[in-house]
């Protein structure tokens, strides 16, 4: 009698747990936003000038734009490199925590040279237009292409100065006042408030090659009309990344309300997630933390399965189509290009010789299936490889094999009881789920891996299932069968994962023979001052001789950097 109270207890639980879930997952949108917060962002890069295939550092900060504090409100960033005519080059989505994220962007050895924009919004900040996302203007430079300089005092950066708040200033020392090549530098950073006290707090910093003048950007709009508050059309990630969409008739002229929608990500560890549409036909998933370019397969529960179309909103902001004008490198900044693509040259030539790239991701909700633990797993190549409907019967005893022959049909064996109610197992493939049973049987054995048992009852959004059966293929890509044709299966851009800036210690490496010509001496997107104000930091100058500018952007508070520091290098005596 206790055990039986015990077990709906916790059943009882888990309903109630997976009901709060289905409510986050059911699509609605809130159209009376009265505390909508209007964010502005500040993007900041490592440097001014790049050479096609190197690596772009960044960081950002959102903050509430009412009161210039950090905003607590979105959980995602998008950035976007606009090139020529407003084409996006590339695109990532940024974790944010607490207002602040930072990433770095690969650029393709095949970018053409030209005025690049660096761009960077929230979904939140889509409702209010693009005149309140953050553009700045970068330098690109192909070493196939010859530089055309310009002779006049055009600029190659945005003529919009960026506002800068006194709320903090930043002074920096350095432990020389030149260096030599492979040198240790100390930096010590002192953080002050305007009245002088010093404050701990976070910041962004820099060391690279010197430009030819000052880094600007066009601010977000600060106009009064933007404070207005909007109909939420795109909904705040305010807990994650979002995936929405719309089920519409198969003629596309009605939407369908109530229906279950799955979603699942093909691989090695299954990952399905369940949602309701709303009175608009409307879904949505918040999705766990997720990095790089995934595979989604997304469909709708089979009694619909020959009725409705699946439509995915699109999460991205659209470049307006432009004409731009052909780019000239300004004069100024020709001696600097010069050396960096001098200097990217060498490094490219050695580049099999250096440290790997070494990421950090948050592994928490991928290290394991959906579903937990399997209670058993049987690896096919252990036994005769007979049809699934055989295997199942000869070889799995927690499946039993009902029906007649090409007719069969599977259960999972459990002392459970559902009263009044007959539900089937969840079949998976891949971590897809199938809905037909003679489908599912009908897969190959000899793409067959292994198969995985859960013998207890699975509550999945508004669906329990008596138990999952799922089959992992060789290939781990859900292909081994057919989905049905309203099924979506696409591309999907999850979170970029953080990745770590590398720099050579030759304090530890001082005999290492291997050419260091890099343009970008340091970068940390994450320093932070302690209770005194204080924060020390130490790296190594390279074998390019030259000036190099020292950068900061505040994260918790914004920074005055007025006062410019630069750091010198010369040959070494040796």
């Amino acid at each position: 009698m206790k055990k039986s109270i015990l077990i709906c207890s916790f059943w009882l639980f888990i309903l109630m747990i997976f009901s709060s879930l289905m409510t986050a997952q059911t699509g609605q949108k809130d159209t009376t936003m009265t505390a909508f917060i209007l964010e502005e962002i500040e993007l900041f890069s490592d440097k001014q000038l790049y050479i096609s295939g190197e690596t772009m550092w960044f960081s950002l900060s959102i903050r509430d734009r009412r009161s210039g504090s950090l905003s607590s409100l979105s959980k995602v960033a998008y950035v976007d490199l606009i090139g020529t005519g407003g084409l996006v080059m590339t695109r990532v989505k940024i974790e944010v925590n607490n207002g602040k994220g930072h990433g770095a962007l690969d650029l393709s050895k095949d970018l053409a040279s030209g005025n690049y924009q660096l761009r960077s919004y929230t979904q939140a900040l889509r409702n209010f237009g693009p005149a309140t996302f953050e553009e700045q203007t970068i330098i690109v430079l192909n070493p196939d292409q010859p530089i055309v300089t310009a002779l006049s005092e055009q600029r190659a950066m945005s003529s919009h100065e960026a506002t800068v708040s006194s709320d903090g200033v930043a002074s920096i020392s350095m432990n020389k006042q030149a260096y030599g090549q492979r040198d240790r530098v100390q930096l010590n950073i002192q953080l002050k408030d305007k009245v002088g006290r010093p404050i701990s707090g976070e910041m962004a910093l820099s060391v690279s090659l010197k430009g030819a003048g000052e880094h600007k950007k066009r601010s977000p709009s600060k106009t009064s009309k933007l404070e207005s508050n909007p109909t939420a059309e795109y909904l705040p990630e305010d807990i994650g990344m979002y995936l929405s969409g719309h089920i519409v008739s198969e003629e596309g002229d009605q939407s369908i309300e109530g229906v279950k929608v799955f979603l699942a990500f093909p691989g090695e560890r299954s990952m399905v997630y369940s949602a309701l549409t709303d009175v608009d036909g409307m879904f949505r998933f918040v999705l766990p933390k997720l990095y790089g370019p995934k595979e989604i397969v997304i469909q709708v529960e089979p009694k619909y399965e020959d009725q409705l179309s699946i439509i995915l909103d699109d999460e991205y902001y659209k470049s307006p189509t432009t004409e731009d004008p052909a780019f000239k490198l300004p004069e100024a900044w020709l001696d600097m290009a010069n050396a960096s693509l001098e200097n990217a040259s060498i490094r490219s030539a050695y580049g099999a010789f250096e440290e790997q790239v070494r990421y950090i991701e948050d592994s928490t909700f991928y290290s394991v299936p959906f579903y937990g633990v399997y209670d058993k797993q049987y690896i096919l190549d252990d036994y005769t490889r007979f049809p699934l409907p055989e295997f199942y019967f000869e070889v799995v005893p927690e499946v039993r094999v009902q029906g007649k022959y090409g007719e069969e049909i599977l259960k999972v064996a459990n002392t459970w009881s559902l009263p009044n109610r007959e539900s089937p197992p969840l079949f998976l493939v891949d971590g897809v789920p199938v809905f037909d049973q003679g489908k599912f049987l009908k897969i190959n054995n000899k793409l067959i891996e292994s198969t995985q048992i859960i013998i207890d009852p699975f509550w999945l959004n508004t669906t329990i299932y008596d138990g999952i059966i799922e089959i992992s293929s060789f290939e781990k890509d859900a292909r081994s069968f057919d989905l049905p044709e309203s099924a979506l299966r696409s591309g999907y851009l999850t979170l970029l994962p953080d990745r770590v800036f590398s720099t050579p210690n030759y304090g530890v490496n001082e005999g290492s023979n291997l050419p260091d010509f890099r343009n970008t001496l340091y970068w940390n997107p994450t320093i932070t001052t302690d209770a005194n104000g204080n924060a020390t930091l130490e790296f190594y100058t390279s074998d390019v001789i030259g000036d190099y500018e020292i950068r900061v952007q505040g994260k918790d508070l914004p920074v005055d950097t007025k006062k410019q520091y630069n750091l010198s290098v010369t040959k070494s005596a040796n």
